[in-house]
């Protein structure tokens, strides 16, 4: 779950994570994150337009594992309804506007990363 000021992370966990690693490293995996959240994103594009809903599922499931990981929860939340949708027959074709959700959830995490 977004935290109720707005942000799209789960600030206590990135506080509790940040501080297990160390700021260097913190930077470091979200980074990592962003990047390969992306490349994720233009997959299920991708998939999508090839209506490959199996494949969609996939890469929805590893999204919603990082972006828990990362402290990601807006996006976490969005992956997880996007699998529920593909799982009660969703057709993939179907899907351009929870992809546009995510990718604009996506933008905000990038924001909400840079603010930290």
């Amino acid at each position: 779950m977004p935290e109720e000021n707005g942000s799209p992370l789960s600030l206590d966990m990135i506080r509790e994570f940040r501080g297990s690693v160390g700021e260097e490293a913190f930077a470091e995996v979200c980074e990592e994150y962003l990047r390969n959240s992306e490349e994720l994103l233009g997959k299920m594009r991708a998939a999508a337009s090839a209506g490959q809903a199996d494949e969609l599922r996939r890469i929805a499931h590893t999204l919603k594992g990082s972006s828990g990981a990362v402290g990601a929860a807006g996006l976490q939340g969005l992956c997880h309804e996007f699998e529920a949708f593909l799982s009660s027959g969703g057709q993939a074709r179907a899907c351009g506007d929870m992809l546009e959700r995510m990718t604009g959830e996506l933008a905000a995490v990038r924001r909400a990363f840079r603010e930290l």
